[in-house]
């Protein structure tokens, strides 16, 4: 997958303009406030529909601005692909190849991206939230089956504390089944990609070394089981079963 060249229409702070990136390494420069890390959200969002740094669409917008558009043309093995996501009225439309899209899952098959950034720690330090936010969005990635699993789970689990705050009781035994069997799905759909994806594509030596050094000087305390860790090579298992102690 290649972005060959991304476009911006009030977009933050960036001037509207055609930005070529068909090239393998690119690097940005420019003082503070300049909008660097605006044009990486840029590519952020054509990949994902959405933001990894504000959840409101209104910030996303110039100011004194109505509306915003982003168009990437992306190239993939097989094709080419235009995407394209507008903003306007406080609603959000993509498209991809002029189509629009009710579901931003059908950008995962064409584009994906991964950023690093200095909200990455609450994955670390953060809530509990952020951590699952973390795995789902890598598990996303990686099982396309995820994204349906996890949200007919959270929708059965809405659903059944309604129920509860009723105190209709008559049929929480039907709710507790669904939860039951969707959430055996969804374990399922968990186990799968890191028992097997993750520790063959990922099977890099100073990978796991520094994911365990951030997580022991970040996370250690007495009674924590980081302290007791043990380096296991080529297997990112360690680095899972840490996130785990940390809930």
């Amino acid at each position: 997958m290649l972005i060959e060249s991304i476009q911006t229409y009030n977009f933050r702070n960036l001037t509207p303009s055609l930005v070529d990136t068909n090239h393998q390494h690119i690097t940005l420069t420019g003082d503070n406030g300049q909008g660097k890390s605006n044009l990486l959200e840029a590519v952020y969002i054509i990949c994902y529909g959405s933001s990894f740094r504000s959840r409101s669409h209104k910030q996303l917008i110039r100011f004194n601005e109505k509306e915003m558009s982003l168009i990437a043309q992306i190239r993939t093995q097989d094709r080419h692909h235009t995407v394209k996501l507008t903003i306007q009225d406080g609603k959000r439309r993509i498209y991809i190849d002029d189509t629009e899209i009710s579901d931003r899952k059908a950008l995962f098959s064409i584009c994906t991206s991964i950023i690093f950034s200095h909200e990455d720690m609450d994955f670390v330090q953060g809530a509990p939230a952020e951590q699952r936010r973390f795995f789902d969005q890598t598990n996303s990635l990686i099982n396309e089956r995820y994204i349906d699993d996890l949200r007919m789970m959270n929708m059965i689990v809405k659903q059944r504390n309604a129920v509860l705050r009723q105190k209709d009781h008559s049929i929480l035994a039907i709710y507790d089944q669904k939860l039951a069997e969707s959430g055996y799905r969804y374990s399922s759909s968990v186990k799968r990609p890191y028992a097997h994806s993750m520790s063959c594509s990922l099977p890099c030596l100073k990978r796991c070394q520094l994911m365990v050094y951030i997580l022991r000087s970040n996370m250690y305390h007495p009674g924590n089981r980081l302290h007791a860790w043990k380096m296991r090579y080529g297997s990112c298992r360690i680095v899972m079963s840490g996130m785990r102690s940390m809930r």
